[in-house]
């Protein structure tokens, strides 16, 4: 269950408990057909909890995740 302030509410075997919801920074990886690879090897620097934030509103994510796509195109592909 997921409540305001992003904390989610864990169950399990009549235990409760609460997860905090964050974002870590991320790294870029791409869409390529070695991005599960990619993602292997770089999985530590991609759950660095180094400079996470608690995001104030869902679509954060989202934003972040295009700001870093758009930065990493080429120019040509970008413009389209």
């Amino acid at each position: 269950m997921l409540l305001a302030g992003r904390v989610a509410i864990v169950t399990g075997a009549g235990h409760f408990a609460s997860a905090s919801i964050t974002l870590s920074t991320g790294r870029y990886i791409g869409d390529g057909d070695d991005a599960g690879e990619e993602l292997a090897a770089r999985i530590g620097e991609i759950s660095d909890r180094t400079d996470e934030i608690a995001p104030a509103y869902g679509l954060l994510q989202s934003e972040r995740e295009l700001a870093s796509a758009r930065n990493r195109q080429p120019a040509a592909a970008a413009s389209r």
